[in-house]
């Protein structure tokens, strides 16, 4: 009987994560909840810096912003150019926040694995920028298989400004993102990579939910 009380309890404590692990889970999904609203408004945060330094005015939305000229306004003039060198701006924040992301984990990872907590956190965070780019690549396909209207991306504008073919800027910024992300990934230890892809998805899914459908109409319609 003895034995068996044994056997069933490492067969038990195998097939369920450390205890003191679940709070990890848990802890992640909450700190990349806002991540999707964060990374919203920086991203249009990007498209206002470059509209207003073109000297235009400015309106955000929570989804979008909108560029204009006041009547008032000298000097500035609409132009082709400036179309896209904003619709440039928003992808250039994330991309630029994942590339000091990547550059800040890989300072950190001379000393080892990357634990995700602390500045650890913090630079995997702002190297996961990148995803945004995979993202959009998902609901352009997703949009595609529907053959349902949507918003044209950024990336669509600059590849039709620079006559491209349509989808290339997207795939391409998507192909160099996913080996970020991937990259990203593997410089975090390896039992806490689970927690962060699991967590991580799950928790910005669910925040980007909660922004584009609730919070965000409300507070920036």
């Amino acid at each position: 009987m003895q034995y068996q009380r044994s056997v069933y309890s490492i067969v038990s404590s195998t097939n369920r994560p450390p205890q003191e692990a679940r709070p990890a889970y848990m802890r992640l999904f909450l700190t990349f909840l806002p991540m999707a609203c964060v990374g919203t408004l920086l991203h249009e945060g990007g498209h206002i810096a470059v509209a207003r330094a073109l000297g235009y005015s400015t309106t955000l939305h929570f989804g979008s912003m909108s560029w204009f000229l006041e009547e008032d306004t000298s000097g500035a003039r609409w132009n082709e150019q400036h179309s896209f060198w904003i619709s440039v701006g928003g992808p250039l924040m994330n991309m630029g926040l994942g590339v000091i992301g990547l550059v800040w984990l890989a300072k950190l990872a001379k000393r080892g694995p990357i634990e995700l907590r602390g500045q650890g956190l913090a630079a995997v965070l702002l190297a996961l920028f990148w995803s945004r780019q995979v993202f959009n690549l998902a609901l352009l396909g997703r949009q595609l298989l529907s053959e349902s209207d949507g918003p044209m991306s950024d990336e669509i504008k600059i590849a039709l400004y620079l006559d491209w073919p349509i989808y290339s800027v997207s795939i391409l910024t998507a192909l160099v993102a996913a080996m970020a992300v991937i990259r990203t990934i593997l410089h975090v230890k390896r039992t806490q990579r689970l927690a962060l892809v699991v967590s991580g998805a799950l928790g910005s899914l669910t925040g980007f939910a909660l922004w584009y459908m609730g919070i965000g109409p409300l507070i920036l319609p």
